[in-house]
C-alpha cells in the first residue's frame, strides 16, 4: 500500500501483465473521515485484425476487371501484413459459394479478377482474410455482398393479345446485370394443331404482331420470344407464350336420342355444344334421316308406322353467332 500523505489517501496497486479483470481500491482520509472508492477494469490483450467495408468495385461485363476493396483495421494499431484474398461464385445469390478457379484450376487469390465465361450466370463475392504484421497475425475472413457475374437476359412473362385478326406479342424483359441495356427482342410465330403441341414455324412472321390468314383456321397460334442484350451474353433463353385459338368452327359432341322410338312417339336429341373461340351457340342445325334419306329438320321427330324396321338417325351441325368461314 502506498500513502500520499498522513491524512489524505492510500491505494493498493500491482503490476498488470496478464489478461483478466482487475480492481484498484482507493482509501481517502481527511479531517478524520474515511472514504473508499473502487475502479474496475478489464485487460483484454491483443485483438486479431479485421476487414471493414468489404465490397466489389467494377462493371459486370465480359473482359471487365472487378476489384475487391476493404479497410484494414487493427485494434492494437498494428500495420497490415500480406492479407489473403479469394473470389467465390454461386448459382444463386444466397446459395453456397465455392472458390473461383483460374485456368490452371488454382483458386483466384488476387485483389482483382477479369470477367469471362467462368462467371456466366453466377453470383460473385470477394473474401479477405486480414493479416497483421504483429501477433495475433491472422483475423477471420470477411465477405462482400454478392455481385452479378455475366447473366443472360430473360423473358419473365410472355402473352398474346388478340384484336380481331391481329395478334400482338407482349413480354416483360429482365436482366440481372442492371447495367445492360435491352437490344431488339427476337420474335417467331408458330402454328399448332393442339394448344400445347409442337408447332410449325410461320415463314416471315418475325415481328411483334401477326395477322391471321385462312391457313390459320382451326389452328392454335403461339409466339416464341428471345431476349437480347447489348452486352455479353447477348441472347437469353427463348420463351413461348400460351397459344391462342385462331378461327375454329364450333362442334357438337355427345349426341344421343331422347325418348321412345316406337311408332307414334316423338324423339328428341341431346348434345354438347363447344366453341374453341368462346363464341355463343347460334342457329345450330339438326337434321333427321330414315334409311339415309333426309326427312326432317328440327329438334324432334315423330316416329311413323312406316318407319318400322328402318334405320333412323340424326346429324347436328353446330353453328355460332360468329361463324368461321
Amino acid at each position: 500500500m502506498k500513502k500520499d500523505s498522513a491524512d489524505y489517501a492510500a491505494y493498493d496497486y500491482e503490476t498488470i501483465d496478464e489478461v483478466g479483470e482487475y480492481t484498484i481500491k482507493i482509501t481517502a482520509e481527511k479531517n478524520g473521515k474515511t472514504q473508499i472508492a473502487e475502479i474496475h477494469f478489464t485487460v483484454i490483450g491483443k485483438i486479431a485484425p479485421e476487414a471493414h467495408d468489404v465490397k466489389i468495385v467494377g462493371k459486370s461485363e465480359k473482359g471487365a476487371v472487378l476489384k475487391g476493396e476493404y479497410t484494414f483495421f487493427d485494434e492494437n494499431g498494428d500495420n497490415e501484413g500480406e492479407s489473403k484474398f479469394r473470389w467465390l461464385i454461386s448459382d444463386t445469390k444466397d446459395g453456397t459459394y465455392e472458390p473461383l478457379k483460374k485456368q490452371d484450376s488454382e483458386p483466384e487469390d488476387g485483389i482483382e479478377i477479369t470477367l469471362d465465361e467462368r462467371v456466366a450466370d453466377k453470383y460473385i463475392k470477394f473474401e479477405v482474410t486480414p493479416i497483421s504484421k504483429e501477433e495475433p497475425y491472422e483475423g477471420k475472413a470477411f465477405l462482400s455482398e454478392a455481385k452479378c457475374g455475366l447473366f443472360a437476359p430473360v423473358i419473365s412473362e410472355a402473352i398474346i393479345e388478340k384484336n380481331g385478326n391481329i395478334l400482338s406479342a407482349g413480354y416483360k424483359y429482365f436482366d440481372e446485370n442492371e447495367e445492360d441495356e435491352e437490344d431488339s427482342v427476337l420474335f417467331q410465330w408458330y402454328r399448332r394443331d393442339k394448344k400445347d403441341g409442337d408447332g410449325t414455324k410461320i415463314d416471315g412472321a418475325e415481328t411483334d404482331t401477326y395477322e391471321l390468314t385462312e391457313k390459320d383456321d382451326n389452328k392454335f397460334i403461339t409466339v416464341e420470344i428471345t431476349p437480347k442484350s447489348k452486352a455479353y451474353p447477348y441472347l437469353g433463353k427463348a420463351v413461348f407464350a400460351d397459344s391462342v385459338a385462331s378461327e375454329f368452327a364450333p362442334i357438337a359432341t355427345d349426341l344421343k336420342f331422347i325418348g321412345d322410338t316406337a311408332a307414334g312417339q316423338t324423339v328428341g336429341v341431346e348434345y354438347t355444344y363447344y366453341d374453341e373461340n368462346g363464341d355463343a351457340e347460334g342457329d345450330t342445325k339438326i337434321r333427321w334421316y330414315i334409311n339415309g334419306n333426309c326427312v326432317r329438320d328440327g329438334k324432334s321427330y315423330t316416329i311413323e308406322q312406316s318407319d318400322a324396321g328402318k334405320t333412323i338417325y340424326f346429324t347436328v351441325t353446330a353453328r355460332a353467332h360468329k361463324i368461321a368461314e
